[in-house]
């Protein structure tokens, strides 16, 4: 069940982790996070779940580490 975000505040990140076997979606060496980027995704109509699954649940060139929607955030 996702964690809703109550008065702004969320105390967990949902787990809903790209799977290791995704080599696409992951570099396989220790990277040091330097920038952090933050944007809309631009897909109207699309709840944080739906993000969320979208990127767990392909084997495509694509990640990040959080997805956050209206009542819940996921972390990848």
């Amino acid at each position: 069940m996702p964690v809703k975000i109550n008065n702004g505040i969320v105390d967990t990140a949902i787990q809903k982790l790209i799977p290791i076997s995704n080599s696409k979606a992951r570099p396989r060496h220790p990277m040091t996070a330097e920038f952090i980027t933050i944007h809309n995704t631009g897909n109207a109509g699309a709840t944080g779940k739906q993000n969320a699954d979208y990127v767990v649940n392909q084997n495509e060139y694509k990640s990040w580490h959080f997805t956050v929607g209206n009542n819940e955030i996921y972390q990848h």
